[in-house]
């Protein structure tokens, strides 16, 4: 069975400025990074088959590609603006626990008052834990909202 790990949240803000969160690296740097890591974006092409490189600095503890970081690839493999992308990702390492490609599925719908924004994320490495990685995206979207509140 694939395991699926979800977050969701309201933002208020319409689906136009949220998406834009994903399509501006500065503002990515601001809300995506789960509290305790720094962000730093290499490459940010969002449209199908662009690409999105970065890697999360950890304040303490190990990472996935090495002492404190994770290094990910990710491919752009769904834009619909403002409603909806999809990200196939990677976390290169030699730790077998974190190898195969994760896909992100986000979805930002009007709802009064700004948007409902949701992820879905399929085929997640089994070296992640699962409530480790939906605390992490409940807070990423926690920061999203904070961005627009």
């Amino acid at each position: 069975m694939t395991r699926i790990d979800r977050a969701d949240a309201q933002i208020p803000a319409p689906p136009e400025k949220v998406y834009a969160a994903w399509t501006d690296p500065d503002l990515l740097k601001r809300w995506l990074p789960p509290k305790g890591a720094r962000l730093e974006v290499h490459q940010l092409d969002p449209r199908p088959g662009g690409v999105l490189r970065m890697t999360l600095h950890f304040d303490a503890g190990p990472g996935k590609t090495g002492e404190g970081r994770d290094d990910i690839v990710g491919l752009f493999s769904h834009c619909d603006p403002p409603g909806a992308l999809t990200l196939a990702i990677d976390f290169p390492s030699d730790r077998p626990e974190f190898g195969g490609t994760m896909l992100m599925e986000w979805t930002f719908a009007p709802v009064p008052g700004g948007s409902h924004v949701s992820v879905a994320c399929h085929h997640v490495p089994p070296g992640i834990e699962k409530s480790v990685h939906e605390t992490a995206l409940a807070g990423s979207l926690a920061q999203l909202r904070d961005l627009f509140a």
